[in-house]
């Protein structure tokens, strides 16, 4: 887990911007790159939910870099937004390299079920994380 006991802001600053670099690139990827990780990343969300929300859990304890763990943070003490939905947006652009709205997709063409069983695996992971503050 990243705490640090000194505030850098320009450190922080870098982090962050290597976050939003990382999804820029997966946006920005070839064509083919991009449908291939949305079929990879659809499978994964309809059939191994639980693998998703792993990489969910490694989001949020840090393990893909301080910029993407500060924003994961951010959004999971948010409780008026759909944390779920930008959890798997991000898990699915940073572990997949699928772009976001690849994976808005992919997920609306999942079944209720499936759907409900991604989003409360996310939430068991999120909750988690919030409990170890």
């Amino acid at each position: 887990m990243h705490k640090r006991t000194r505030r850098d802001p320009a450190y922080d600053a870098r982090e962050r911007a290597t976050f939003h670099r990382q999804l820029m690139e997966v946006e920005k990827a070839p064509i083919r790159d991009r449908q291939e990780a949305r079929a990879e990343f659809a499978e994964a969300m309809a059939h191994d939910p639980t693998l998703v929300a792993e990489r969910v859990g490694w989001l949020l304890n840090g393990s893909y870099g301080k910029g993407s763990y500060d924003a994961a943070r951010e959004v999971a003490r948010n409780k008026r937004m759909n944390r779920s939905a930008w959890m798997t947006m991000t898990i699915g652009a940073l572990e997949w390299q699928c772009p976001r709205v690849f994976t808005a997709g992919a997920y609306n063409k999942m079944t209720e079920a499936q759907k409900r069983r991604l989003n409360h695996l996310i939430e068991k992971e999120i909750s988690d994380s919030l409990k170890s503050e």
